[in-house]
């Protein structure tokens, strides 16, 4: 078979969307290295840390979808564990942070819920949100009343130069 020749299916993979039996090649993705003017000046040096990476592309002949399969000696290659690796912090990056506004808003009402009819400076609640949220920014927790008490979620008093907050 030569490269990018699409023959019949071996393993007669089925196509998830036609349920037709789909076709296959062998395609190499070049991973790494330069292109472009730093190819023309250096030359054959730049492709040093060139890999090419052979993967099996399935393709539908009918609807055209394409998928894509990697053997054991490409997973050793591009070490799957690194892939894994980026897939956790691509996660956790997602995940809401502890000091997100959703998130100091929720355990903000927490606290007035649990201690219902009592005063609070916003230097009271942050001290108390702390004991959950340890980097919390004293301003995260005013911007969070602010917004409580614009939408009547929590009174706002003052009183002799403090703000009380207090939730209705």
């Amino acid at each position: 078979m030569g490269e990018g020749e699409l023959v019949q299916s071996i393993s007669s993979l089925k196509c998830s969307h036609c349920n037709v039996d789909m076709l296959y090649t062998m395609v190499e993705f070049r991973i790494g290295g330069v292109s472009g003017n730093t190819m023309f000046i250096f030359g054959p040096i730049s492709e040093v840390g060139e890999k090419k990476l052979p993967f099996r592309v399935y393709v539908c002949p009918n609807c055209g979808r394409a998928e894509f399969y990697i053997d054991e000696k490409t997973k050793k290659q591009i070490n799957l564990i690194d892939l894994q690796e980026l897939e956790r912090k691509r996660l956790e990056l997602l995940k809401p942070k502890p000091d997100d506004e959703s998130n100091v808003r929720k355990l903000a009402l927490e606290l007035f819920e649990s201690k219902r009819g009592e005063y609070f400076t916003s230097k009271m609640i942050a001290d108390e949100l702390r004991k959950q949220v340890s980097k919390l920014e004293n301003s995260r927790v005013i911007q969070v009343l602010i917004k409580l008490a614009e939408e009547n979620k929590v009174s706002k008093i003052q009183r002799e130069n403090m703000i009380y907050y207090r939730m209705i």
